[in-house]
This record gives C-alpha cells, structure tokens and sequence, in this order.
C-alpha cells in the first residue's frame, strides 16, 4: 500500500478537480462529475473513500469492495456515455486497508481536460464550478464551444452585410499586395476563407467584417473594438473623480487598424519618466512586447463575447486584457510550449496585410519573455484563472527584476511554495525585510498568498498548478 499516496488522497479537499464517493455510489450518478471535469479543468474521480461530510481520517476508506460491480460499469459507462467521447480517461486501482481492516482497493479515475465540449448520452452537459456540478443550457454550452474555440465566431456567417458594406479602399489594397489575379472580389473572398458559397450567394462571414469593415462594431452591432484606459499613479482610484490622465476611449476600426492606432497611443503615452536618486530613468518596455501582447489580444480574443478588449496603462506596467479564456489547452502554465488558434481565418488574413503586425507565429510569446528579460525586466505574466476566469489578461511591468525575486523564482521553480523563513534563509534578510518584499511581490500580483494564518502562512506563483497528475500522483499514470 502507498501510504504516502493514501494519505494525500485523504487531506484532499473536494474541488474543482477532486471528488471521492463510496463505492456504493450509482455509476450513473458520477457521470456527471467526470462530463465536469472533462469540460473544465481535468480532475481525479476516487471510488472508495467516503467524502468528509459522512466520516474522518481513515474512517473513509470503505474500499470498493462494498459495491465491486460498480467500477465495472462506471468505467462501461465512461467508454459510451458521452458524445463525442471523452478523449483520455486514465484509471488505476491502489490497494488500501479499510476501515475495517481489511485488505481493499480504491478506484482512480483521472480526467484529462478536453479541447471539446462533451455531453451525456442523456443530453445534459455539465462543467465544474469549485466542489459543484452545474448543468448548462443549450446556449451556455454554446458559449463554452465557442470558449474552447470547437466552433468559431469568425466563421459564422453574417446576416445583411454585403461587399459593398465594406472599405473598397481596403480591399483594394489588399488583393494588390497580394498579387491577385482574381479581379471578382467575391471569388477572392471564396478562396481567402473570408465567405462561402450558399444558394448560388456568396455570403460574408464575421472575419471578413472583422478585418475589412472601417466600423466591424456598428457593422457587426458589438463590442469588438479597443477601449484604453490612462491613469495616473499604480492603483485604481474608486470614486467619485477616478485617476484617469485622459477620459477613457475606443477605437473601432478594421482589426488591423485597431491594433496600429492602440500601439501607437501605448508607445508614446505610456511609462512616464520616474526621478530615482539624483536621476531622471525611463524603463521602457520593448516596443515588440507590446505590440505582440495587442496583437494577440486581437488575433486571440473570442469575439462572441459581447466586450472589447481593455488596455490599461499605469505608471508602472500595462495590462491588456481581452476576452475570452485561453482556447485550447493553452494555460499561464503552457503558454510557452502549446499553440491554437482560435481565430485562424483572421490570424492569417493579418499576416497577409500590407502593413502586418508582428505575427512571430509560434515564436511571439517566446520572443517577448526573450525581450523582457535582455531588458531586465519583469517577465509577462499572464493571471491564473482564478483571477480573470472569462478573460485573458497579461501585466507588462515597468520594473527592473530584483535579486530577491530571482532568488524566490528559483526556489519556487524547485518547490511549490515559500514561507518567509525559508525565504530569510535564502536571501539573509530579517523576517521584516522578508515580509516587505512578499507583501510588494504580491501587490504586483507575482506572488499569491497560501494560507490563513500568519503562523501557517506562504507564496506561490498566481499561475503554479493547483492540482495535476504530477502534484497529486507522481508517475502513478
């Protein structure tokens, strides 16, 4: 038995990605929590360890000898249940010995997150929302396609917008950089991804007005455009006169003209001078950081969502958030390693305009930690889920990177969390010292606090992983 493992599984807490039932717990009554978990974060199913609701300590372990049959059909049911099929489910038995004593088995049943959105044979489609399952309407579960980017809004067809609604001068421009030989600007709007061919009609979709439309959100009818916000300071001021240097405004024109005007405006406004000592120094952020994080914002956002994307400039950092959660299975975690285009028609399309943005494909992200830290500064950091659950959002700081957090970014890389005396270890400094710069690091949001008391308290990274196979399992899958 794997005492060690045991035992973790026992001080887990029910959540967002753990439950644990009685082996007497209907099969068909779980499929509910691994259709959740599918949807959502991923999570580890456990039969045989009662909840602690019903008992404590080891006092849970009942085993599945009480009801053996039901892992067989839970794990029947898994297999043909869902529509479409779940793509990677895991399980593994681990011995146990049970309340009674008695030589037992658990059942674990890990669900891996899925870029799909899955429903029950039955019809129902569930996502998890902390320890609950919530059942979602038809147009929720169509918001959550759309979210993970299993069906798109750029190609949707738009209802009443014509070729003739759009900026000729625009398309004009672009089918002569490009070379075409097409003259029939609907034929070449077929065979650029930007229309299809119903009835004998050649109808726009939404990308098409995204990139060629002078106003895609008049014409469009929603917020697609790019709303920036000045303020003086580093905080927000909540009141009857906010902080702003100038009133908020919004730029709506075509996409590519969005991300040129709201550059522009970044690059020269933002980042004022700051006296430090006896000198005036300006820390600038690289001009390719932030045009790829507007960029990105853009190319990446989910246009279904009725908002515009906000960049906000303090004295200290930019952030730019836009809307939609992370398609695919790019997370904080992975946004250095995995790639998926959400908007692939307008990603493309941008990449073949007279004037691109920088579309570093695949190298963007990579390239703009590269840029930040030849500068010295503070890497992106892209907030967890737990921050901006139905946005994106990435802080660019203005600050030079300090000794003290290399030290606390290595240990963490090493450990999941720092308490302030492992800290004062590590870096020599007294525990006032030490608190000071976890409560700045924190402030800044590079740091979150983990625990509720100051005796038991420490950090870890917004962005670390809460739960997984490796945190939780080790290699046991």
């Amino acid at each position: 038995m794997d005492t060690n493992l045991v035992d973790q599984l026992l001080e887990n807490d029910e959540g967002q990605a753990f439950e644990c039932k009685r082996a007497l717990k209907k099969p068909s009554e779980v499929l509910a929590t691994i259709c959740a978990f599918a949807n959502t974060d991923g999570g580890l199913f456990v039969y045989g360890i009662a909840d602690k609701k019903h008992s404590s300590g080891k006092e849970r372990l009942t085993g599945v000898s009480e009801e053996s049959n039901n892992c067989d059909e839970l794990l029947k049911l898994i297999s043909v249940n869902f529509v479409p099929p779940l793509p990677k489910v895991d399980h593994r038995y681990v011995d146990i010995l049970n309340l009674k004593g008695t030589a037992d088995k658990v059942l674990l049943i890990f669900v891996d997150a899925s870029n799909s959105v899955h429903s029950l044979m039955s019809g129902q489609t569930y996502i998890r929302r902390g320890s609950q399952n919530n059942i979602l309407t038809h147009e929720q579960s169509m918001r959550l396609q759309y979210e993970k980017g299993t069906i798109t809004f750029e190609s949707d067809i738009v209802k009443d917008v014509s070729l003739s609604n759009l900026d000729q001068n625009l398309i004009r421009e672009f089918m002569a950089y490009n070379k075409s030989e097409e003259k029939d600007v609907p034929k070449f709007f077929l065979k650029n991804g930007l229309a299809e061919e119903r009835e004998g009609k050649v109808l726009l979709n939404n990308a098409a007005v995204l990139l060629f439309s002078d106003n895609p959100s008049i014409t469009l009818k929603r917020k697609v455009g790019i709303t920036i916000i000045h303020y003086f300071g580093t905080m927000r001021t909540a009141s009857a006169n906010p902080n702003f240097r100038r009133p908020p405004f919004t730029i709506e024109k075509a996409l590519l003209g969005q991300i040129e005007e709201a550059y522009q405006y970044v690059s020269e406004n933002a980042l004022p001078i700051k006296l430090e000592g006896a000198t005036f120094k300006r820390l600038k952020i690289p001009g390719f950081v932030i045009q790829e994080a507007i960029t990105n914002a853009v190319i990446h956002r989910d246009y279904s969502i009725q908002d515009n994307i906000h960049i906000r400039i303090f004295d200290d950092r930019i952030e730019v958030e836009s809307p939609g959660w992370f398609p695919g299975f790019v997370t904080p975690d992975t946004i250095l390693d995995e790639r998926f285009a959400r908007n692939s028609i307008v990603e493309r399309t941008l990449k073949k305009m007279p004037t691109p943005p920088n579309l570093d494909i695949g190298e963007g992200v990579n390239r703009m930690f590269r840029e930040m830290y030849k500068k010295n500064l503070y890497a992106p950091l892209y907030l967890s889920r737990n921050h901006t659950p139905h946005s994106v959002c990435v802080i660019l700081f203005n600050e030079e990177r300090i000794t003290y957090w290399d030290m606390i970014d290595k240990f963490l890389s090493e450990n999941k969390i720092i308490t302030n005396r492992q800290f004062c270890e590590i870096s020599g400094l007294d525990t006032l010292k030490a608190s000071e710069i976890f409560k700045k690091l924190t402030k800044q949001q590079l740091l979150e606090k983990v625990g509720t008391s100051k005796r038991k308290m420490a950090y870890s990274k917004p962005t670390a992983k809460k739960f997984g196979r490796e945190s939780l399992l080790g290699g046991l899958f």
